[in-house]
């Protein structure tokens, strides 16, 4: 019997060989990374899909284990709007690998929808296709809130004021009875 492997993969199993005949024998094709089995193909004009392959030994065998390199599909993405924000994720990914797509609002806009009309800024799909993306932002409405508060200690005046702005941030400013700046606390 000879073993032999066409393309990128390995066979595990009876070892090639001279036999007696009767012999049986069992043969396990195991792809390389990024590729997949395809079938055996023997000697005798016979293809199997089978793995392992078994059988018994009638006659002297060549058994030829066949690989291909799997399909690689092209991800892109598009963002709807200059400057709205940004997607990760984006490249070349192999045939059934997970591929996951992150859109991330920029500073003043909101992530809203993937083309398909799904909401969530993360998606996961399997690589089947070429596929091209487009993430959807919109402008979210800033707002600057200045609050005062003026304190009097003996015969000095101090004023804080409080700024809290859309995305969350809050500045404390404080300052003398002339107005100067004396401390900001973010």
């Amino acid at each position: 019997m000879t073993v032999q492997v066409n393309g990128n993969g390995e066979v595990e199993g009876t070892a090639a060989g001279l036999y007696l005949e009767g012999t049986q024998y069992e043969l396990t094709a195991t792809p390389a990374e990024n590729n997949k089995f395809i079938n055996w193909t023997l000697s005798d004009a016979t293809t199997s899909t089978e793995n392992p392959l078994t059988g018994v030994l009638n006659s002297d065998l060549t058994v030829t284990a066949n690989f291909e390199e799997l399909a690689q599909y092209s991800i892109t993405t598009h963002v709807d709007g200059l400057d709205m924000g940004t997607v990760e994720g984006a490249g070349m990914y192999y045939e059934g690998q997970e591929v996951t797509l992150t859109a991330k609002a920029n500073q003043g806009y909101a992530f809203v929808k993937w083309d398909d009309e799904t909401t969530e800024p993360t998606i996961t799909f399997e690589a089947t296709a070429d596929v091209t993306r487009t993430a959807y932002f919109k402008k979210v409405a800033t707002r600057a809130w200045a609050y005062g508060l003026k304190m009097t200690e003996g015969a000095d005046d101090y004023t804080f004021q409080f700024t809290t702005t859309a995305d969350g941030e809050v500045k404390i400013l404080f300052k003398d009875k002339d107005g100067n700046e004396l401390k900001t606390l973010s």
